[in-house]
């Protein structure tokens, strides 16, 4: 039998929360960790880079946070396929 590793979200005053994924930053950004598979990477790449390829305008900040998104994205797929190197 397969079980889900899934993670629930809880619901707080209308905002939806993932138990042990968000942490709050100092200066109150909040971050969502994911584990993702280089299948579940390179999904989410296209579907940013299709974004980008799409562009139809808006705040240049958004574009911007697609195109650095993409970059990291690259690299984590980069990494999952040849794996690390030079001793960190």
């Amino acid at each position: 039998m397969l079980t889900s590793s899934i993670v629930q979200p809880t619901r707080l005053n209308d905002q939806v929360f993932f138990p042990g994924l968000m942490t709050t930053q100092d200066n109150g950004d909040v971050r969502i960790d994911l584990s993702l598979s280089p299948a579940d990477l390179r999904l989410l790449l296209d579907a940013v880079s299709y974004r980008l390829e799409r562009w139809s305008g808006g705040e240049p900040h958004e574009q911007e946070n697609l195109h650095t998104m993409q970059t990291l994205l690259q690299a984590a797929i980069l990494e999952a396929n040849f794996g690390s190197t030079g001793g960190r």
